[in-house]
């Protein structure tokens, strides 16, 4: 037995520790203590952890393993742990210890199912059934997938709705029984401890990548995991695929190689990058050129979308909606400013009767260029959308709420201004006023504008150049 002990293979570290609590107790002048079998990944004395599903905090007071006290312990021994923060009757068995945010409890699973043969009666949809996972035990109500039933001594797929959540990882084992009479019914591996979505009895869709999942090609399970939850980091993408860093990283590169991921962040530490499979890249390529479409074709004389909006519409998470705005850019299926989104071949266009209205209020504006019309009468005329085009063709240029001037008048003029003042040194607004043979309103207008933009500054009733 020692032989086969000392020759069987070390339990693999994930960086994700998980005990599920078989034993809880208080020990005077101690207080709550816990035992596991700890798998995934180490604890230390004093780190800080979490009790799930409860989502409560508590800290790592001290350590045991096959009574010896520990300040570190690693996965596949057998562990005890004295808490600070926890009270025993906050911990009852079948509670696990993971560390904080690394793992999302559960109420539904996909597993695979190998029904023992020498019972009488088939597994059927919808059944009541006893579930034993780790050290927890949950009434669940199976669902089957593909098939109407599962026959003594044959194998199937089941989604699993648990009565309360536990904590699962691909590839846990589990038990199943009837409730009554008892009498175990078979067991099997826990393949998708996250489904996207309840299946239909007869619906063989998710079959095949259960099957790929099962078979535990690490390719694969890479993809799958990616394929549905992504985008994602890599590290989290290694984790889920249950693999160690060096080993995962030369797959995933693998997959990037053959074009099947893509990476959004590729100039930056591996670690960080975050992966997206291929087929959801291409679906989020036609989802943006028609939200995008949609837009132009609605908005002519806009840049583009807002930013928020589009993020929104395309469903883009915070944490890497830069990223995928930087990659759809560099792969050239949109272009992203500093507040909109557009399609690399939208370019704002007037309608004939609009450019008309135009040519004739520019015209306007170069005929009496310091007796211009004002915005509310520019409104009038073409309305929000077209002056906000204007301006933004640089067409127009607004001093202030009201007063806007033709843009080679306005050059001229701030040119005129600023070669007085190299000059002189100063200027007051009734100077601007006569060398521009215009109004104060204007002559007004004009210096309050070069201050508010940094040029010039005003000293009592007159202005200096900044700086």
């Amino acid at each position: 037995m020692s032989q086969v002990l000392d020759q069987a293979p070390a339990q693999m570290d994930t960086g994700r520790p998980r005990l599920p609590i078989d034993r809880v107790f208080s020990l005077t002048g101690f207080g709550t203590v816990v035992t596991g079998t700890l798998i995934g990944g180490s604890l230390k004395e004093g780190q800080e952890v979490e009790l799930q599903p409860k989502g409560l905090k508590a800290r790592i007071r001290s350590l045991q393993s096959h009574k010896h006290k520990r300040k570190q312990v690693d996965p596949g021994g057998r562990v005890a742990i004295n808490f600070s923060g926890l009270e025993k009757a906050d911990v009852v068995r079948g509670d696990v210890v993971t560390l904080p945010g690394q793992w999302i409890s559960t109420k539904v699973i996909d597993v695979y199912f190998r029904h023992l043969k020498d019972l009488d009666k088939p597994l059927v949809h919808n059944q009541e059934v006893k579930f034993f996972h780790g050290s927890a035990q949950r009434m669940a109500k199976l669902r089957l997938i593909g098939q109407a039933q599962i026959a003594p001594g044959e194998e199937g797929w089941i989604q699993l709705i648990l009565s309360d959540e536990i904590v699962a990882d691909r590839g846990d084992r589990y038990i199943l029984r009837r409730p009554s009479p008892g009498a175990t019914l078979g067991g099997g591996q826990v393949i998708d401890p996250h489904p996207v979505k309840r299946y239909r009895l007869k619906d063989r869709s998710p079959i095949e990548r259960l099957e790929k999942l099962l078979a535990g090609d690490p390719a694969d399970v890479v993809m799958e995991i990616v394929k549905k939850q992504g985008p994602m980091r890599l590290r989290e993408t290694i984790q889920g695929a249950e693999l160690d860093a060096d080993r995962g990283l030369g797959i995933v590169q693998a997959l990037i190689d053959r074009g099947e991921l893509l990476t959004l962040g590729n100039g930056e530490d591996p670690s960080e990058w975050f992966l997206i499979a291929r087929p959801m890249w291409e679906t989020a390529k036609r989802q943006s050129e028609d939200i995008l479409q949609t837009f132009h074709q609605q908005h002519p004389l806009r840049p583009g979308m807002p930013a928020e909006e589009y993020r929104k519409r395309m469903k883009l998470d915070p944490k890497w909606s830069s990223r995928f705005l930087q990659a759809a850019t560099s792969a050239g299926w949109l272009s992203a400013g500093s507040n909109f989104v557009q399609l690399p071949t939208h370019k704002s266009r007037l309608s004939e009767k609009q450019e008309q209205a135009v040519n004739s209020l520019l015209r306007n504006f170069l005929a009496q260029p310091f007796n211009t019309p004002s915005r509310r009468e520019v409104l009038e005329v073409v309305g929000e959308e077209v002056l906000q085009y204007l301006l933004r063709e640089e067409h127009l240029v607004s001093l202030n709420e009201d007063v806007l001037l033709a843009t080679t008048t306005y050059t001229e003029a701030i040119n005129r201004i600023r070669a007085t003042l190299l000059t002189q040194g100063t200027v007051t607004v009734a100077e601007v006023r006569d060398l521009l043979n215009t109004s104060r309103k204007y002559a007004l207008a004009l210096m309050e504008h070069l201050d508010a933009i940094g040029q010039t500054i005003r000293d009592g009733d007159v202005r200096r150049l900044k700086g």
